[in-house]
C-alpha cells in the first residue's frame, strides 16, 4: 500500500524545529528510532495501525468498528496521496503500478479462488458454481464477498492512482482543486441517489477515493501546516466528537467499499482530521527511544500490510466468530500474524516476490 520508491529528503517540523527528513527506499518518512542509528518509518507505523484497524472492523462488527471505518481505508489512500511524486510518464507509470499491484490481486484470486471454487462445487450444482465465481472474479468490487471481500481495495486504489498522476500530470493547481471537489460532489450523489449502484472493480469509488489521495498530496506539500499544534488540535476535537456522534447512531460513518460516505463533506473532513492524528501521532512514536521494539513491530506489521489484507479474513472466515473473548482475541491475533508470517517467507524468493507483492526481478537484485 505504497507509493514508488524514491531517494530525497523533505522538511519536517518536530518539536518546533525544522529538519531534513531522509526518505527511505519504500518512500516512507524516517524518523530515529534509538542512538544506535537504527531507524523506523512513521509511514510504516501508521500502515501498520491502519491495517490492525481494519482486522478488527471486519472480525468485531459494532459500534467501534463503525468508528474505524471512518478513516481506515481512506488512511491508506491519503498514504499514496502522500508518497507520490511526478517521475515516469503516465503510460511508464500505468504499466509499473499495473504489474505491482494488478500481478498480486490476480494471483491472490486464484490461489484462494481454486480452493474456494472446489468447495462451492461440492455444495452447490458444478454449472451454477462455476458461473457464479467466474462473474464475481470478472467483476470484483462489490460482487468479492467471504474471503474476497477485502479485494475491492486493490482495484479501487490503482483506479485512484492513475486517476490522480494523470490529472496531476495534465493540469495545474487550480483546475484540478476543481476537478477534485466535482468528483468528491459525484460520489456524495452516488451515495444519495444511486446507493446500490456500482462499477466493475468499485470504479465509482475513486471518486471518492482520488479527493481523498489529492488531500495526501496537498498535506506532503505543507508538512508545516499538517504538523502545526493549531490543526492537530482542531483535528483531535473533530475526530474525538464524531467518534463520539457515531456511538451514539449519528450516521457519520463510512463504508467505501459500498459507497456510503455519510454526511456530504462533513464525514470526509473527519475522516481527514483523523488521518492528520495518526500520521502525527506515528510520527511521535517513530522518534520515542524507549519504544523502539514496539515500533519495530509495528512497522513489521505495516510494511506486510497489503498480505494482510489479501489474507486476514482467509482466517477469520475459517475460524468464525466464537462469542469467546478469548478465542476471538486469539483469532485475530492469528489473522495478523500468518499473514505476516507468510509475507516474510515469500519475500525470500525470487519468483514468489514476483507473484505475491509485485516485485520486478530488477528490484530483487538490489
Amino acid at each position: 500500500m505504497s507509493e514508488e520508491p524514491h531517494c530525497c529528503s523533505v522538511v519536517g517540523y518536530y518539536n518546533g524545529r525544522k529538519t531534513h527528513i531522509p526518505h527511505d527506499l519504500h518512500g516512507s518518512i524516517m524518523t530515529a528510532g534509538n542512538s544506535s542509528g537504527t531507524n523506523v518509518s512513521a509511514i510504516d507505523l501508521v500502515r501498520g495501525v491502519g491495517i490492525l484497524m481494519i482486522a478488527f472492523g471486519h472480525y468485531q462488527p459494532g459500534a467501534a468498528a463503525n468508528v474505524l471505518f471512518l478513516f481506515h481505508v481512506p488512511l491508506f489512500f491519503f498514504l499514496s496521496g502522500y508518497l507520490m511524486r511526478l517521475k515516469d510518464h503516465p503510460s511508464h507509470y500505468f504499466m509499473r503500478k499495473s504489474a505491482a499491484h494488478l500481478r498480486p490481486y490476480v494471483t491472490y484470486l486464484l490461489l484462494l479462488g481454486v480452493p474456494a471454487m472446489g468447495y462451492l462445487l461440492s455444495e452447490h450444482e458444478a454449472a451454477d458454481a462455476l458461473k457464479r465465481g467466474l462473474t464475481a472474479a470478472l467483476l470484483g468490487g462489490e460482487a468479492l464477498t467471504g474471503i474476497f471481500s477485502a479485494f475491492w481495495f486493490v482495484t479501487c486504489f490503482w483506479i485512484s492512482q492513475q486517476l490522480l498522476y494523470f490529472l496531476r500530470w495534465h493540469l495545474t493547481s487550480l483546475p484540478l482543486a476543481l476537478v477534485m471537489v466535482a468528483m468528491a460532489s459525484l460520489a456524495f450523489l452516488n451515495d444519495a441517489l444511486l446507493p446500490e449502484a456500482w462499477l466493475m472493480g468499485s470504479a465509482n469509488v475513486a471518486l471518492l477515493g482520488v479527493p481523498i489521495m489529492y488531500a495526501g498530496y496537498m498535506a506532503a506539500r505543507y508538512t508545516a501546516f499538517m504538523r502545526s499544534p493549531i490543526l492537530l488540535w482542531c483535528a483531535f476535537a473533530l475526530m474525538a466528537g464524531t467518534a463520539a456522534a457515531i456511538y451514539q447512531g449519528a450516521p457519520l460513518g463510512m463504508n467505501m467499499k459500498y459507497n456510503h460516505y455519510g454526511v456530504p463533506f462533513i464525514t470526509l473532513i473527519a475522516s481527514l482530521a483523523s488521518i492528520i492524528v495518526l500520521i502525527n501521532a506515528a510520527e511521535w512514536l517513530a522518534c520515542c527511544t524507549w519504544l523502539t521494539s514496539f515500533s519495530k513491530q509495528l512497522a513489521c506489521i505495516g510494511q506486510a500490510s497489503m498480505t494482510i489484507m489479501y489474507l486476514h479474513l482467509v482466517i477469520q472466515w475459517q475460524f468464525g466468530h466464537s462469542h469467546s473473548v478469548a478465542i476471538d482475541t486469539l483469532v485475530l491475533a492469528g489473522s495478523i500474524a500468518v499473514p505476516l508470517l507468510w509475507h516474510r517467507l515469500t519475500h525470500r524468493f525470487t519468483t514468489s516476490a514476483f507473484l505475491l507483492h509485485g516485485r520486478s526481478p530488477a528490484a530483487q537484485r538490489v
